[in-house]
Formats: C-alpha cells, sequence, structure tokens
C-alpha cells in the first residue's frame, strides 16, 4: 500500500540529512525496495545488499557517527 512518491520523498529527505550532516551522498549506494514493508526484511533485497556492503571487511562506504 505504498504511496508511488513515498520511494522518492524518502530518498529526498535521506539527502537532505545527509547533507545538513557535511555528509557525502554516494548514489551507487542508493538502494530501494519497491512496494515492500518496513515491518518485514523478507523479500528486501536493496536492503540485503547494503547489509552485505556494511558487513564486508574492507567497506566501501563509512559513517561517523557524533
Amino acid at each position: 500500500m505504498q504511496d508511488k512518491c513515498s520511494i522518492a520523498d524518502q530518498i529526498r529527505e535521506c539527502r537532505e540529512a545527509i547533507e545538513r550532516q557535511g555528509w557525502v551522498v554516494v548514489e551507487e549506494f542508493i538502494c530501494f525496495d519497491e512496494a515492500k514493508s518496513g515491518q518485514s526484511r523478507l523479500g528486501r533485497t536493496g536492503l540485503d545488499i547494503l547489509v552485505a556492503h556494511a558487513q564486508q571487511k574492507n567497506k566501501q562506504f563509512s559513517a561517523r557517527v557524533p
């Protein structure tokens, strides 16, 4: 029951939050699972890709937490 604008809105809001922190958006790591609920990881290929990258020993991205 996800609104078609929801993904675009969420990506925009995340970009704005990232930029407010002074961080850099890495385009290749913008992943999403269209029409999937956030209540389960089942069938969440985009999320699975990000988790796999985060678990790599030589990470391709990092985050500084204030």
